[in-house]
């Protein structure tokens, strides 16, 4: 680090800044289903910088990224193939599905209190509108999703073998699939992190400025850097004993660095961590603190 250092409190004008350079960069230039995309889920830089905040500590800093239209492309472009592939029966399994159960009501082999042929037809009717319209991705059949199941069937059927069918068994498995769907802004919000990190470290550099982030993020580096064993000892000596208070806040990087300097797993005695926390009190997740390390 530079000798001289300014230690600033609150980057949140710069980090915005930084933000409305990458959107001025990486945004302005969309055009068709990138721009759309963009405009339906980030909106603004303000928005954006909402959602890229909390990831810029767990982001490795880089320059070197695919444009962001052919990522936004990419990303479509596979979840696209993955809810095709999904929806390929179920058109097919409906028609099948429909007059089956339209037999078994008028058999009376169902309860028709819990099972009605207006209400599966309209369920039916959703999920072939929903199978066959290629950029519709959303499907909500709001209880049709436990009762067009096996053991829904089951549980309605009242002499015989109860009906079994292909789409019954996916059912029961529909919403999870759906819910698994590969997510798009998930590589499109790493691009802007990997940019805005580089570019907000860059910018604090140049300005000789760091934050609290940025000092617990140089000491985990130098500890865990090509002098990072004579550092530790270093610390080891001075501080043999660490208590850290209100331990249900720590995140990753602090905890890596306390592992690093006290060696938590070698029950090392000659130094001691002592721990002390709440975990009822734990209110620092939106900046990584991780509950589970406690």
């Amino acid at each position: 680090s530079l000798f001289t250092q300014t230690l600033a409190t609150d980057h949140t004008d710069l980090l915005a800044d930084v933000v409305r350079d990458y959107w001025r960069q990486h945004c302005y230039g969309l055009t068709g289903t990138a721009l759309d995309w963009v405009e339906a889920n980030w909106k603004t830089p303000d928005t954006l910088r909402a959602k890229v905040t909390g990831l810029l500590g767990a982001t490795e800093p880089s320059t070197q990224l695919v444009p962001l239209g052919d990522l936004i492309a990419q990303t479509l472009e596979e979840r696209r193939r993955h809810l095709a592939d999904l929806k390929a029966p179920w058109a097919a399994w409906m028609a099948e599905l429909m007059p089956l159960i339209e037999s078994a009501c008028a058999a009376k082999q169902v309860d028709g209190r819990k099972l009605q042929v207006a209400r599966t037809r309209g369920w039916c009717d959703l999920v072939t509108a929903w199978a066959t319209t290629p950029e519709v991705d959303v499907l909500d059949i709001k209880t049709g999703f436990e009762r067009l199941t096996t053991q829904g069937i089951a549980d309605v059927w009242k002499s015989g073998t109860p009906l079994t069918h292909p789409a019954l068994d996916a059912m029961a498995g529909l919403q999870r699939a759906l819910a698994s769907l590969p997510q798009p802004d998930t590589a499109l919000l790493r691009h802007a992190a990997q940019w805005v990190r580089h570019r907000f470290d860059q910018e604090k550099r140049r300005r000789a400025e760091m934050g609290f982030d940025d000092m617990l993020q140089r000491l985990d580096d130098a500890l865990h850097g090509e002098n990072g064993d004579r550092l530790a000892d270093l610390i080891r000596t001075q501080f043999p004993v660490a208590m850290v208070d209100e331990f249900q806040d720590t995140d990753p990087v602090q905890y890596r660095i306390f592992d690093r300097v006290y060696q938590v797993e070698k029950h090392r005695d000659d130094c001691a961590l002592l721990m002390i926390g709440d975990p009822k009190q734990a209110i620092y997740a939106f900046r990584g603190a991780d509950i589970y390390t406690y």
